[in-house]
């Protein structure tokens, strides 16, 4: 089992090591490069949210309902990003222009595969950070009513400190968190946890406010009173 490695003060750790920040260049702070939505519902065989719930989310996408399916995003045939030649080929054209560092924000729900980040960051020369933590209720695991936030702080330190998805390949971002409004019991639960483990991790924290135009500042307020760093807040 990896030691536990916490991140130094000054330096990002990437999916191939810590790197100090003059190395970054021009950074695209949150990119997805692999993803696959609903993880723990589709493993589990169970309904998509969403899908089913209005017409538009099983009708032709069309000039009509477009705009439905972009703010939504609850389509049945919207895409998943499962394609890794493909990903290679979007982060070298990114590398080719001058681009140095990529943010993936693909947290576990998300279904981030720490692997594929390492062999995409080889074949490009990009700095790759990983993130962390939980995305939208909607999303969480289907026993995140069990898991207390002491126990979703010491998931988020581990793939910071020791490696994420039982690899050795260590998180650097903690994000994205996701909320939506009002934010359930859950997402709340999920936030605070990431709050405190930037406090002991030094890991910058990414959110996922909802449209709503107070989620921004909940979010904020929770990060606050878990006791992160809201310098280091997105």
């Amino acid at each position: 089992m990896p030691a536990y490695l916490d991140v130094p003060t000054g330096m990002v750790r990437t999916v191939l090591g810590d790197i100090p920040p003059g190395e970054l260049g021009i950074t695209l702070a949150h990119e997805h490069l692999l993803l696959t939505r609903y993880r723990w519902r589709r493993e589990a065989g169970l309904p998509l949210p969403g899908v089913g719930d209005d017409p538009r989310s099983r009708a032709p996408i069309s000039l009509e309902t477009s705009a439905w399916v972009r703010r939504y995003g609850k389509h049945i045939d919207e895409p998943n990003l499962t394609d890794e030649a493909v990903a290679i080929r979007e982060a070298a054209r990114f590398a080719a222009l001058g681009g140095r560092t990529l943010v993936d924000a693909t947290n576990v729900d998300l279904t981030r595969d720490p692997p594929a980040l390492v062999r995409i960051a080889r074949a490009t020369g990009l700095n790759i950070v990983m993130g962390a933590g939980h995305y939208l209720g909607s999303y969480h695991p289907l026993d995140m009513d069990t898991r207390s936030e002491d126990h979703l702080v010491d998931e988020i330190r581990r793939d910071i400190t020791r490696g994420a998805d039982g690899s050795q390949i260590r998180s650097g971002i903690i994000g994205e968190i996701g909320v939506e409004h009002p934010m359930t019991g859950n997402e709340r639960k999920s936030l605070r946890a990431a709050g405190r483990a930037q406090r002991l991790t030094n890991t910058p924290l990414l959110g996922h406010p909802a449209r709503h135009p107070q989620s921004p500042f909940n979010v904020v307020d929770i990060v606050r009173e878990a006791g992160g760093d809201l310098s280091r807040t997105v």
